[in-house]
């Protein structure tokens, strides 16, 4: 890239002299011109447009076409542009040849890892307005909209948009949108369905008017916004990270399955996670949505609705715990009286309140075997006492029995 930067000299472009500037530093990235890059996604596409490949064949296709290669050139460039500006807060002059291709590459990219604004849906439309369409990338020739000269045609807005992809997939929660939203740009730029992308600059869409005369994919995709969120988005992310430094190992590089065979017939229906949590969410909003009407309608209607907020009940204290249970009424099937110790039980309750000494309450308990709590606790547990305690280590464990038929455990 040095040598054609130096031949370039002789047109009146390549890099500029170091003798005019001091304090400097030249920096060259490995990424191609638009010739190598067109060739280079031919290939990709012959491998991917052929069938019954073996998972060899597609390997070596994949990396024989230097894809990959050149999307990692792309990205190492934006992560040296990042931390030149984040870290040794040094300002940074980027340019290739004519400053429309590469240029718009690596300028937008780094952006987008430096400012959380831009990884927004609203903030990436900013962007590709503002180092894109406004900068003058030749839309018309790179993305061969018209019968023109077929070596100007070079997929530059396409790597962009894949790196963008690869970041994505670093950093889900870093992004607004999803990749449906980066493929919807990429169908429209090459549709010229809206006026956004035709022309080479920004010179001749004022000439063919195309503001007033064509409509603005912008308008369109804000318009479908919530079918481009991404679920796993989250601001408070963005705030704790606002510099975004991605590794740019080889293995975190991927192949963009949806990008380069979202056409193919004969691939069996796929159901995407990421469609699946966008479809939860809206049903999930409404849902909520639905619960505010029916509130507002209760609210007119001069019900109070109840609320799903409210604090759960305190548990009950341990003199909740103590309270004997009520008396058990009378059968209404079987007509049976109370036992004779349910009145006398119910006469001691009313003693208590008068003021009058309540007898032992453990005397009062009826036990398995009928008798009192005390010669129950004796009679059980006596004979144990020397095996239960001093062989096992443990505690006296507490009476159970049996008050109204329903079995509680006693101190």
């Amino acid at each position: 890239l040095q040598l054609n930067a130096l031949a370039n000299r002789a047109a009146g472009k390549g890099y500029e002299n170091e003798d005019n500037y001091s304090n400097i530093r030249f920096q060259f990235v490995g990424i191609e011109n638009i010739h190598v890059m067109r060739s280079s996604l031919q290939k990709l596409l012959e491998v991917t447009g052929t069938r019954s490949l073996t998972m060899s064949d597609f390997l070596v296709g994949l990396e024989g076409s230097g894809w990959l290669r050149h999307i990692k050139a792309v990205v190492d460039a934006a992560v040296f542009l990042t931390r030149a500006v984040t870290v040794e807060g040094a300002s940074v002059l980027v340019h290739c040849s004519d400053g429309w291709d590469r240029t718009a590459q690596v300028c937008a990219l780094g952006a987008l890892l430096m400012d959380p604004y831009y990884r927004t849906i609203k903030g990436f439309m900013v962007l590709i307005e503002k180092d894109w369409i406004s900068f003058g990338h030749k839309f018309a020739d790179r993305c061969d909209q018209l019968d023109g000269d077929p070596k100007e045609v070079s997929p530059i807005f396409t790597q962009f948009l894949e790196c963008v992809w690869q970041l994505t997939e670093q950093f889900p929660q870093a992004f607004e949108f999803s990749e449906w939203f980066l493929l919807q740009i990429h169908e429209h730029v090459h549709s010229c369905q809206y006026g956004n992308f035709l022309g080479n600059n920004q010179r001749q869409r004022e000439e063919l008017q195309l503001r007033e005369r064509t409509h603005s994919l912008w308008a369109f995709l804000m318009s479908e916004k919530q079918n481009y969120l991404n679920p796993f988005y989250s601001p408070a992310y963005s705030e704790e990270h606002p510099v975004l430094e991605p590794s740019t190992l080889p293995h975190h590089f991927r192949f963009w399955r949806n990008m380069y065979h979202q056409f193919d017939r004969s691939m069996h229906p796929r159901q995407s996670v990421l469609k699946t949590l966008v479809a939860l969410k809206e049903s999930g909003r409404k849902a909520e949505s639905t619960v505010q009407v029916l509130e507002t309608r209760l609210q007119q209607l001069g019900v109070t609705p109840i609320s799903t907020s409210d604090p759960p009940a305190p548990p009950p204290t341990r003199d909740q715990h103590a309270n004997p249970l009520p008396p058990r009424p009378a059968s209404l099937i079987l007509g049976a009286p109370i036992s004779q110790k349910e009145v006398q039980r119910q006469e001691e309750d009313e003693q208590d309140e008068m003021g009058e000494e309540a007898t032992e309450s453990t005397d009062n308990e009826r036990t398995v075997e009928g008798s009192s709590g005390s010669e129950s606790r004796k009679q059980s547990y006596g004979e144990l006492e020397g095996t239960y305690n001093k062989e096992l280590g443990k505690e006296e464990p507490a009476v159970v029995s049996l008050e109204f038929g329903v079995a509680r455990m006693t101190c």
